[in-house]
């Protein structure tokens, strides 16, 4: 097994020294809830931004309605999320105020 592919004992995964991974949490120890409230939402619209981009490259010809699909599927499962998406649906068709 690679060192990347291993846990360690700290119960961290791959390649990033104690020393390293002891000044990340000595920033994160120091910043607000708030700043890091923001740096999760950042982390989270990226992740999302790399599977649906990864999704795009893998489906070149689909519409982004279909690439909806696919990413509702990756993210919730297949069961969840075509409850969501018809949920979504019946939503969008009904008339505005």
């Amino acid at each position: 097994m690679a060192s990347t592919e291993r846990i360690r004992e700290d119960g961290f995964e791959g390649d990033t020294s104690r020393d390293a991974l002891r000044a990340q949490f000595a920033v994160l120890r120091r910043v607000t809830p708030a700043q890091r409230l923001a740096l999760m939402d950042g982390l989270t619209q990226l992740a999302r931004s790399l599977a649906r981009e990864g999704l795009r490259r893998r489906h070149p010809g689909l519409a982004e309605e279909e690439l909806d699909v696919l990413f509702f599927e990756l993210v919730l499962g297949r069961d969840l999320a075509a409850r969501v998406l018809e949920h979504r649906r019946a939503r969008l068709a009904r008339p505005g105020p």
